[in-house]
């Protein structure tokens, strides 16, 4: 057990680098939310199944849903244990911030997208 949680921080950690390599993960949940008067993000009941490949590079993130999205990287935010933040330029030239880290769910990460006034959210699994 021990040998596999290092593993998956190992893994998580390489890719919340943006090391010079290109890693994928899959998105299997979808969660949606919009900012409330508090400027707190209230996600929107049980999420939803998805089958969504995400590419991870040295500086942009390209969801593959029905509509390719393209992230680009403009700055690192936060880098806090295994959970990292950008802020990145999506392909309409807005400002959104990119979120990642361990989910809740063992062997599973979230990425999140973020703008001023929504957000959504995949749980992914690590393609190795």
């Amino acid at each position: 057990m021990k040998k596999f949680i290092l593993s998956l921080f190992l893994v998580v950690s390489s890719l919340l680098s943006f090391s010079q390599e290109i890693g994928f993960a899959k998105a299997v949940e979808l969660y949606t939310g919009y900012r409330d008067t508090n400027n707190e993000i209230v996600w929107n009941g049980s999420p939803t199944s998805v089958d969504i490949l995400i590419k991870l590079e040295d500086d942009k993130v390209t969801i593959f849903s029905q509509e390719t999205q393209v992230y680009r990287v403009v700055t690192k935010l936060s880098d806090k244990d295994s959970y990292i933040t950008y802020r990145m330029l999506d392909s309409q030239g807005g400002n959104c911030n990119f979120h990642m880290g361990p989910s809740e769910t063992q062997g599973y990460i979230f990425i999140a997208i973020e703008y001023n006034d929504y957000a959504w959210m995949y749980l992914t699994e690590i393609d190795e």
